[in-house]
């Protein structure tokens, strides 16, 4: 029986308690083994980072020194190019030590109601499993029924069968990213890792 672990992509432009809050949650959920936080190079679907590479990194390094569940990836970072997640799923399925693992891909449901729009979602499904964290103010009906047809009840889940796609009911965090980047006010302790808040006012990032 494979061993379930999950990945959690994006900009992590900074990474902020809303990442991992949810990704503990879904974890614990669905019994995974570990987490991997793994940044973009240059996401398809969003604007490119505020912060330096090496700056993520970095910020997700300490996250992994900190939590024993929590692991940094760089499958996409290495890739040096626009990342593509049907490419990158096919790289890690492929490659030790996900070759005998079970992956679970965590999106929110602002990207589940636009997957059908990815590159090649259905190979993207070839190679994991989807863990939806639900967010306020998504209707999983607005989804696409190529998509649809996908969504299982945690009931009929089999995590050892990829192409599945499972909504998880997470904490509703309010705060992002982008309000983290454009609000200098809202870098405080209640919305980023004591350590990573440490380090964003060290190297004066996102005027803080």
């Amino acid at each position: 029986m494979k061993h379930l672990i999950g990945i959690m992509g994006g900009t992590f432009d900074p990474p902020h308690l809303g990442h991992t809050t949810v990704a503990v949650e879904i974890k614990n959920f669905l019994k995974l083994e570990k987490i991997y936080l793994m940044p973009n190079h240059i996401p398809p679907h969003k604007a490119p980072a505020t912060a330096e590479e090496r700056h993520r990194i970095a910020m997700i390094r300490i996250l992994a020194e900190e939590n024993d569940y929590f692991e940094y990836l760089d499958t996409e970072i290495r890739m040096n190019k626009t990342s593509y997640l049907s490419e990158t799923m096919n790289i890690i399925a492929n490659s030790a030590p996900f070759s005998d693992k079970s992956i679970f891909f965590i999106i929110g449901t602002d990207s589940l109601v636009n997957l059908h729009k990815w590159h090649a979602p259905d190979e993207i499904l070839k190679y994991c499993n989807i863990a939806v964290a639900s967010r306020p103010g998504y209707d999983v009906d607005r989804c696409s029924e190529q998509i649809k047809k996908r969504i299982v009840s945690i009931e009929k889940l089999d995590p050892q069968i990829n192409g599945q796609i499972v909504l998880v009911s997470t904490s509703r965090i309010s705060i992002s990213s982008t309000e983290l980047r454009n609000s200098p006010e809202a870098v405080t302790c209640c919305n980023l890792h004591p350590r990573v808040l440490d380090y964003i006012k060290r190297h004066h990032l996102y005027n803080a």
